[in-house]
């Protein structure tokens, strides 16, 4: 790796470059694939639930491997998982391009998701381990920093190579990046067991393993996982009860055998005796559950209901990914230097400022310039709340749990997309029905609209006074 990189490039700068890399791929494909969503969806004759469900068929298989991934990453070193990960994001999303139906589409996204959570749930161990304290935050705010960047490039790129070349050109302009991001962790991790993280060494290092792997659990909750997903998104509305009590069932029994397991697979005790750590991770759900929704929202509404092209839906939501991707690494070195709490009460007051607005944009009163620029407020406050809220999280916990700390983490950002996707699908279809969104739908659309971000600001406001109870993260020894 230091031949690549260069002997004067410290060990903290190579794992901020490989996991920028892999945040850039990830949030293309994120941005990419919502602009395209509408041309997809019209390709292959799909309704408003099924449009929500090509995204969440993404995210299921995130949020089914992210605490999985992380475990593994304890018992075989997280660089290497890390690195299998971009593998299978990078050939998953050759096979997305290749699809020739609604289903082989979701499918492969699916597993695109998998090579996602792995890798997301990685890259927040390398960085906490590899950064101190006073600039983990920082770090973070970098990570995000160059994810945000991807999603500005997959705006533009994605939007103009939609229109030249058809949606398939989304799914491969990523793909180089990602198999670069994977060949590099690849080297980082050596030919043995010894990865890294407690030797003083610049460049080589050993990561602390646990020689126990919670098989039994694994096999429980990832469909249990599954079938909660998949009851709350909807996608299959005759047996929607029927995956919920399933998935009930199996997580039951997963929580039985966690408690027998030497080495479980979800530690409950984080959240017991860890008041900082708990309040953050809630903070974490509900914010995703109030923001997830939002780029869906509005590119149905621009694409479909007004007609404009991807490119020009890109151009009119870049300025949130502009402002995030700008001021995140800004958010993230403020947090190093006050309390986080006060931080993420900020942004959180600012994205429900504008989804206020968003609940009251009219058919022909609201202009796009309007929008845009409350766009870029919402961006702000997803710069001041996501960094200093990861580092929270991180931070509250010991070395040895910053695996599960990851993981759930990512777990619970995965779920709250696809629980405020399900809403605001849920909530269109039940005012618009579920005949493929039109202008002649736009009144009826824009009610849905209105409800659902009307709902998000109540859950935004909720977070902000979960941020201010949870503790200080300076305290933590």
């Amino acid at each position: 790796m230091s031949e690549l990189f260069g002997p004067k490039i410290s060990l903290p700068v190579q794992i901020s470059i490989i996991t920028g890399l892999s945040a850039f791929s990830i949030y293309f494909m994120i941005s990419s694939s919502t602009i395209v969503n509408p041309i997809i969806s019209g390709v292959f004759d799909l309704n408003a639930a099924e449009m929500g469900f090509l995204i969440q068929a993404h995210l299921l298989g995130a949020v089914m491997f992210l605490i999985p991934a992380a475990k593994l990453g304890d018992r075989f070193g997280h660089i290497r998982i890390f690195s299998g990960g971009a593998i299978i994001f990078a050939v998953s999303s050759l096979f997305c391009s290749l699809s020739v139906s609604g289903i082989e589409i979701i499918f492969f996204r699916f597993i695109q998701g998998i090579g996602d959570g792995m890798m997301t749930a990685c890259a927040l161990v390398l960085i906490t381990k590899v950064h101190p304290l006073k600039s983990r935050g920082c770090a973070i705010g970098f990570f995000l920093f160059a994810g945000y960047f991807g999603y500005i490039s997959g705006l533009l790129t994605g939007s103009i190579s939609a229109e030249i070349f058809g949606w398939q050109a989304v799914f491969l302009i990523p793909t180089p990046v990602i198999l670069f991001a994977g060949f590099l962790a690849y080297k980082k991790s050596g030919r043995n067991n010894d990865d890294f993280f407690v030797s003083k060494s610049k460049h080589k290092f050993e990561e602390k393993r646990y020689p126990d792997f919670d098989t039994a659990g694994m096999l429980l909750f990832c469909p249990a996982i599954f079938m909660i997903a998949v009851g709350i998104s909807g996608f299959l509305p005759g047996l929607r009860l029927n995956f919920l009590i399933l998935g009930a069932v199996l997580f039951s029994l997963f929580l039985v055998i966690e408690k027998k397991s030497k080495n479980p697979l979800l530690m409950f005790s984080l959240f017991r005796k860890n008041r900082l750590f708990t309040y953050s991770v809630c903070a974490d759900l509900l914010y995703y559950m109030t923001i997830g929704c939002i780029a869906y929202t509005l590119s149905i509404y621009l694409e479909s209901g007004l007609y404009y092209s991807a490119f020009a839906t890109g151009i009119l939501l870049l300025p949130a990914s502009l402002m995030q991707g700008a001021l995140s690494p800004v958010a993230g070195h403020l947090s190093d230097k006050i309390e986080p709490k006060y931080v993420t009460a900020f942004g959180m007051g600012l994205i429900v400022i504008t989804l206020i607005f968003y609940a009251n944009i009219s058919e022909t009163k609201t202009g796009l310039t309007l929008i845009s620029l409350m766009l870029a407020l919402t961006g702000t406050g997803y710069a001041f709340f996501s960094s200093p809220n990861k580092s929270a999280i991180m931070s509250s916990v010991k070395k040895e749990y910053q695996g599960e700390a990851s993981g759930i983490a990512n777990t619970t950002e995965q779920i709250g997309n696809i629980v405020s996707i399900s809403i605001a699908a849920t909530v269109i279809t039940i005012f618009s029905g579920n005949s493929t969104i039109t202008p002649k739908l736009l009144p009826e659309f824009l009610e849905g609209m209105h409800f659902v971000f009307l709902a998000m600001a109540l859950l935004g406001t909720i977070n902000i006074i979960i941020c201010l109870r949870r503790g200080d993260v300076k305290s933590v020894p």
